[in-house]
């Protein structure tokens, strides 16, 4: 008994030297692989929604030229030309201080005068002005406002509501499971599907300029979010607030690789861990077996019986204890 004792000790002994620096080389490899998953993602986000920045700046510049050239027409008496319009402004509507008229289409609220002219950022020079309105349901309008009173004239503007087919069109260049936020600088979303956590967006908002973080995480749900963030600057050309364009994808989709690849090497490692486990158990048992033979040659001694010997089978130290037992036998 207290042999067979040992002989799990050992065993245990060995098992346990062996777990303790797989399992923390795999806890030491798994993070780090996790955390390196992390930062790729967090860059390719990142680039996302620069991208993404990027083209929405140049649909807006390209919806801001055609508006200029639609007003520049009806100054020279030409009607609008719906053709020309309908894929890029889903309205396109009047306003004076004698009230607002609709020219085309259907827009989602009638601006009045003083939301046309609310903003205390000018736009640049020949250039349409940038404003949103909210409609039912806090639903964001993006608009664009040209000026378009003649010479002499009282003060007319029109103002061009954006169609967001056109503006939130889905990019074929984003990631897969990537959802794109955007939303006014300070807070209010223009147009997003899963808008991220006020504290994370805060962090951004409230950083000065050169210590913002571009990436976070956050959760909702339940689920984590990994998201890149990228402003939007509206002021010098359009005379709006800054727009935030965030790209975000699930964590788990991120990790999906490292955690496939743990689905593979912690069942391989435990399956090794196991057969080194069980050949150490044998390996111990055969090499413990001239203990037990001593233990009972010990007993028959005990028991008056001095003709009791032990083979010596072995050159080494189990040898060297046998020749001295059997000496010692033979002396008695």
């Amino acid at each position: 008994m207290p042999i067979r004792s040992v002989a799990r000790r050992i065993v245990a002994l060995f098992a346990l030297c062996g777990l303790l620096p797989v399992a923390a080389t795999i806890v030491v490899s798994y993070e780090h692989v996790e955390d390196t998953l992390i930062g790729q993602r967090m860059a390719v986000l990142r680039g996302a929604a620069s991208n993404y920045a990027t083209v929405l700046f140049d649909r807006l510049g390209v919806a801001e030229r055609l508006a200029i050239t639609v007003v520049e027409g009806l100054r020279d008496r030409r009607p609008v030309e719906v053709k020309t319009v309908e894929r890029h402004f889903r309205a396109v509507v009047a306003v004076s201080a004698a009230g607002s008229s609709v020219l085309f289409g259907t827009p989602s609220r009638i601006p009045d005068a003083w939301e046309v002219a609310f903003g205390d950022r000018p736009p640049l020079a020949g250039a349409g002005k940038l404003f949103i309105l909210r409609g039912p349901e806090s639903r964001a309008s993006v608009w664009i406002v040209v000026s378009a009173k003649p010479e002499g004239a009282a003060p007319s503007q029109l103002a061009f509501e954006l169609n967001p087919g056109y503006l939130w069109e889905t990019h074929d260049d984003l990631p897969y499971l990537t959802e794109v936020c955007v939303l006014n600088v300070a807070g209010p979303p223009v147009e997003c599907d899963r808008k991220p956590t006020g504290a994370a967006l805060d962090r951004f908002r409230h950083a000065p300029a050169g210590d913002r973080q571009t990436d976070f995480a956050w959760e909702i749900g339940g689920v984590t979010y990994l998201s890149g963030i990228r402003e939007l600057f509206l002021g010098g050309r359009f005379g709006a607030d800054s727009w935030l364009v965030v790209a975000s994808q699930p964590e788990v989709h991120a990790l999906a690789p490292v955690r496939a690849l743990a689905g593979v090497v912690v069942p391989i490692v435990l399956l090794g861990l196991l057969a080194a486990a069980l050949l150490g158990l044998v390996h111990v048992r055969r090499t413990l077996q001239p203990l037990n033979e001593l233990a009972q040659a010990a007993r028959r001694i005990a028991a008056g019986d001095f003709d009791a010997r032990i083979t010596k089978s072995r050159d080494d130290e189990f040898g060297m204890l046998a020749s001295t037992f059997n000496t010692m036998s033979a002396w008695l």
